[in-house]
């Protein structure tokens, strides 16, 4: 059956892997595809400990799960989690999803599994231990994944930045193109302006984009969530990945970045149609960060 352990191992098998975006995206298929549910959402906390923000969720048409929830709002949910259990919402709180499952790497919650809408069909001990089974293979999987990025960590920035090289970051962007196209996710790209207006075609530019690459870091560190990215894209410039975010939201962030003294020079929704162009630049890109 599609719930036998046989078919969870199965099915699981598609986690194995070290790339984490990818590994999460799957991890929401194959939690469909076992627990026969198709309203599941992936969450991150942050390095501050305070917010747990929406990474990845279902496709199913409608579905618009909370973009990030206060650690103080899941209340006793957080004690069951850290537990290392799942937490189900027997008083139908209407803030928290139906149940809650953790992603611990050892004792340290990274992030949780929310199911949201569970009819009372499936509001069992027998599929609240289901649950747990399939999130704990998937948890396995995400913390190997998490163990290779951080081992790997110094080959994926830009020299001494916060900003990811052309490779990683090309990948970053065809990870999170791939999940606007299944329907798990949505994005915004911005491209920011370097200070010199030729680009850093010249050792003295250059040398002016290198320190703005490093002093930006930080700067935006306090602006962008964790789950955003940000590195250099294929023609040299630095570009900002806002995740689940469209509309508004990304001209909420263009705003506060501004405001932190940086320039945007574009501004678009990732799609696949627009997977080739950001928008009109102002600027030539420098080869000497292509790497």
């Amino acid at each position: 059956t599609d719930d036998s352990l046989g078919h969870i191992q199965a099915v699981t098998r598609e986690l194995d892997g070290t790339d984490v975006q990818v590994i999460q995206q799957k991890a929401v298929g194959v939690l469909a595809s076992v627990l026969k549910h198709d309203r599941i959402a992936l969450y991150a906390l942050g390095e501050s400990g305070r917010y747990f923000r929406c990474i990845y969720q279902s496709a199913d048409e409608g579905f618009e799960p909370e973009k990030s929830y206060r650690v103080e709002q899941l209340g006793e949910a957080m004690n069951v989690l850290k537990g290392g259990n799942v937490h189900v919402n027997r008083n139908l709180n209407p803030e928290l999803p139906a149940m809650l499952a953790p992603v611990l790497e050892g004792r340290n919650l990274k992030g949780m599994i929310a199911l949201y809408d569970l009819g009372f069909d499936k509001m069992t001990l027998y599929f609240q231990n289901l649950f747990l089974i399939v999130t704990g293979m998937a948890v396995d999987a995400l913390v190997r994944a998490y163990r290779h990025e951080e081992m790997t960590r110094t080959g994926r920035f830009w020299e001494d930045t916060d900003w990811l090289n052309r490779k990683t970051f090309d990948q970053t962007l065809k990870n999170q193109m791939a999940a606007v196209k299944s329907g798990l996710s949505t994005c915004t790209r911005l491209r920011l302006g370097f200070p010199s207006a030729a680009g850093g075609t010249t050792d003295e530019e250059h040398d002016r984009n290198a320190d703005w690459l490093r002093k930006s870091g930080p700067l935006l560190a306090g602006i962008l969530r964790d789950v955003d990215s940000m590195g250099l894209d294929q023609d040299g410039f630095p570009v900002v990945l806002l995740s689940n975010t469209t509309g508004e939201q990304a001209e909420r962030a263009m705003l506060r970045i501004g405001h932190a003294g940086l320039h945007v020079t574009a501004i678009q929704p990732l799609s696949p149609e627009h997977q080739e162009a950001v928008g009109p630049a102002e600027q030539k890109g420098s080869a000497a960060w292509n790497r």
